[in-house]
């Protein structure tokens, strides 16, 4: 493949438990998303044990939109949207390119209490 080939090109940008204090098995991912997509642009993938598990919606209500692999417990949902609703500024302004993900990181880390 060419570089003209490439119509969309976006950064993920992962976090893992050292960033978001959530158990040291599970990564939240997320992207901005082009605006022509018929779904919300505003979610969050997460991943268990390497494996994708879920998508949530970022905002002030992230239920669970689509759960890939039956993998995350009730208590591991409800501290992903605890997460979510938490750090919704961050990730909000990662996903609208208003920040980077290092600059996410920080301000997470920095909400949390670690930096």
């Amino acid at each position: 493949m060419i570089i003209d080939e490439i119509d969309h090109l976006y950064e993920m940008s992962g976090f893992n438990s050292r960033t978001t204090g959530l158990p040291g098995n599970i990564e939240i991912w997320l992207r901005a998303e082009p605006l022509e997509h018929g779904h919300s642009r505003y979610r969050a993938k997460i991943k268990k044990n390497g494996k994708w598990s879920a998508i949530f919606l970022v905002g002030s209500d992230p239920k669970q939109v689509k759960n890939i692999d039956d993998g995350l417990l009730d208590r591991e949902i409800r501290e992903i949207q605890h997460f979510i609703v938490t750090h919704k500024s961050a990730l909000v302004n990662l996903i609208d390119n208003k920040i980077d993900s290092a600059e996410c990181g920080m301000a997470i880390m920095k909400k949390r209490g670690e930096l």
